[in-house]
This record gives C-alpha cells, sequence and structure tokens, in this order.
C-alpha cells in the first residue's frame, strides 16, 4: 500500500513538472541581422505561448511586424538583452509600437526598448494590463503620448518619457494604474494625466519641464508620494479638480509657471513631509536630473527629514580629484 501510494506521488510530481509552464517555457531570439530565431518581433510572439520569453538583440526595428505589435492575451515577456540605448523600435509615424486589448495582466512584459517615431501613442492599453519596464519614449509626431490607457491595470516602472503630448494617460473607472519611478520630461502636455474615475499610485517619479505636471479630475483617486512636479511651462505641479480624492506625501513641488501648491492642493504644503524647495537638480539644463548632494529631496534630508528620496534620481556625487603634481602633468605629454 505505501509502495503505491509512493508511486502515485512519483507519478504526480512528474505530471506537474511537465504541465507546469515554467517547465515548458521557450525561449525565441530575435535579431535584425538574421543570427537569431526570428527577424522581426511579431514573428516571435505569434509562435510564443504563456510562459515564454522573447529575447530581442540590439537594433533598429522597423517595417512592418516590427510596429503595432500586439500579445493578442498572451503571458509572455519581450526584452531587450542590451537595454534602451541600443534597442530600437522605429514605428516610421505609421503607427504604435505595441497595443494591449486582450485582458493582458502583468505577466506580459514588456522590458529594455527605446520606441520612437510612432503615429499617436507609443503604447496602447485600452482592457490591457501589461507590466512595461525600463522603456524609453521621445520624438513622437505631434500628437504623440507616451502611454495611453483606458480600464486599465498597468504597472510602469523605470521608464523614461519625453514626447510631444502628455507622457502618461489613464481613464475609466476600471484603471488602477501604478507608476513608479519614471521620468517624465519636456512634454509637450501633462506629464501625468488621470481622468475619468480611474485610480492610479504614482511614486518616486521625476516630472520636470512638461506643460504642466500631475492632472487629476473628473471623479479620480490618486495617491503620490516620494514625487518631484517641477519646472511646468505653463500650467502649475499639481491639478486637482474637487471632488477628486487624493493623498499626497513626501512630494515637492516647485518652480512651476503656473504655481506650485495652489488652490485645492495649498492645505498639504508642510505636512506629511511636502515641500516647496528647489530640488537642486546636478545640470538640469542638460537633462542630469539626478540630485546634487546637498538636495533638500536626498533621502532623509531637511527639511524632509521623515522621508526617503524623492523622486525617481538618486543623489550624485561629484567624481573624485586625484592629487597631482606638475612633474606628472608635464609627464604625461612626453
Amino acid at each position: 500500500m505505501r509502495k503505491r501510494v509512493l508511486s502515485r506521488i512519483v507519478w504526480l510530481a512528474a505530471f506537474l513538472a511537465v504541465a507546469s509552464p515554467s517547465a515548458t517555457a521557450t525561449t525565441f531570439h530575435v535579431d535584425a541581422t538574421g543570427y537569431g530565431d526570428f527577424r522581426k518581433i511579431q514573428e516571435a510572439i505569434d509562435v510564443s505561448s504563456d510562459g515564454d520569453l522573447i529575447l530581442v538583440g540590439p537594433g533598429i526595428y522597423a517595417g512592418e511586424l516590427n510596429r503595432d505589435l500586439d500579445f493578442d492575451g498572451r503571458e509572455i515577456t519581450v526584452r531587450s538583452i542590451t537595454g534602451p540605448e541600443d534597442t530600437i523600435i522605429h514605428c516610421q509615424n505609421q503607427g504604435h509600437a505595441f497595443t494591449f486589448h486582450e485582458y493582458e495582466d502583468t505577466l506580459s512584459v514588456v522590458q529594455g526598448f527605446t520606441i520612437t517615431r510612432t503615429q499617436g501613442e507609443a503604447i496602447r492599453c485600452g482592457r490591457g494590463s501589461p507590466k512595461i519596464v525600463d522603456i524609453v519614449v521621445d520624438e513622437l509626431d505631434d500628437n504623440g503620448s507616451g502611454i495611453w490607457c483606458y480600464n486599465s491595470d498597468a504597472v510602469i516602472a523605470n521608464c523614461v518619457f519625453a514626447v510631444t503630448g502628455t507622457g502618461i494617460y489613464c481613464g475609466g473607472s476600471n484603471s488602477d494604474l501604478k507608476i513608479r519611478d519614471c521620468v517624465i520630461r519636456d512634454c509637450g502636455g501633462y506629464g501625468v494625466d488621470i481622468a475619468l474615475s480611474a485610480r492610479a499610485i504614482i511614486t518616486g517619479t521625476t516630472l520636470f519641464g512638461n506643460n504642466g505636471g500631475v492632472r487629476c479630475r473628473e471623479g479620480t483617486d490618486v495617491v503620490l508620494s516620494r514625487c518631484l512636479l517641477t519646472f511646468s511651462t505653463t500650467h502649475s505641479g499639481l491639478v486637482r479638480s474637487m471632488p477628486n480624492l487624493m493623498e499626497v506625501s513626501c512630494t515637492d513641488i516647485y518652480g512651476n509657471v503656473g504655481g506650485d501648491w495652489t488652490e485645492y492642493t495649498s492645505g498639504w504644503l508642510g505636512i506629511q513631509g511636502n515641500i516647496c524647495e528647489d530640488p537642486l537638480f546636478v545640470d538640469p539644463g542638460n537633462r542630469d536630473l539626478h540630485l546634487s548632494p546637498s538636495s533638500p529631496c536626498a533621502p532623509y534630508s531637511p527639511p524632509n527629514e521623515a522621508c526617503d528620496l524623492i523622486g525617481a534620481l538618486e543623489v550624485a556625487y561629484p567624481p573624485a580629484v586625484e592629487r597631482t603634481s606638475w612633474g606628472l602633468i608635464k609627464a604625461m605629454f612626453r
């Protein structure tokens, strides 16, 4: 009897190992030069199954089957091998980079690309809730936005947006968006626009030089924590329409042409770690938005001793200067 039970346990374990998605997951390689399994990204997506990994080699991916990429509900990861600096999706002003519309969740992952020259939004999430990580979006058409979400629970992390339209838009009462550790700068619209009863949590994010900072309207529910809303060129750093729900903590709103802590937001200044101080970016003219060591937004620094790092980028210390002598300098030129 005992042997029979043990044999059944062994058989069940073997069956589960075979049936498990992780045990049967396949890795596909996409390479624009032809050294992978596929040359085009959509070709790899179309043959993939839940749990699969698609690794994309460095290069510029343009043309059909490299834009308007559609997971079609698959729980897969599409990830660059070397990161966004080397792996570019160039849409040639003819479409979006990715579209999620089949109720995907955060097991559908896009990671490590630069997206450029899209027509309209770079990524559309209507009824799709992917995880979007380490994406750079820039140089879009005149109406181009970074990410458009509707009825979406997408997670957007460690991304950079510098677009002609809105950085991130989210609407719909079934939305529960999460934005963390992103840099949103130089956008022609608002950095983040939350509307139509959507819910959003925005943490550790730096906004700089956008037309406006964060706008929350039409019955939204937004949590804002450890964010920098700075130097908007037209509107204020934080626009809130009543009777929206909002919680703001450990946030610095400063230098915005349309005002900083204004109207429905002024009561939060000075409480829960909220400040109005120059964040002392390292080199804002060249868009180095790391914090100087003396920044009030550095972790646990006055006047926000109770708050950790404010914004997406850490403190950058100047490089150490090695001591030298005139003799050593002359020797360098011999």
